[in-house]
């Protein structure tokens, strides 16, 4: 269980046993692309302190991991948009949860 979203800010969330229970989209991954039903989510880490991207995510990263099991077990992961992210498909304001894709 990953806890309270607003508390820790994760953006994505599992376990490569149990697959991802959810992903943020807001805006935090230069590469994230938000086409509404399709999203094109980078992963989690190989940031440097700018937000550039400058390495590889690792399959090490228990969250990238849970979301490749997801992909291979065809497990749903649930979707929260931010109003951060530079899309149509984001809230005004906040956060919203868009549902299980």
């Amino acid at each position: 269980m990953c806890g309270s979203f607003f508390h820790g800010l994760r953006t994505l969330c599992g376990t490569k046993k149990t697959g991802a229970e959810f992903i943020v989209v807001s805006g935090g991954y230069k590469d994230d692309e938000d086409y509404g039903d399709v999203i094109v989510y980078t992963g989690h880490g190989g940031q440097d302190g700018a937000g550039n991207q400058v390495s590889d995510q690792s399959l090490d990263d228990s969250g990238n991991a849970a979301l490749v099991t997801s992909y291979l077990e065809g497990l749903p992961v649930r979707v929260l948009r931010g109003y951060q992210a530079d899309t149509p498909y984001a809230p005004a304001t906040g956060y919203r949860y868009d549902g299980l894709y």
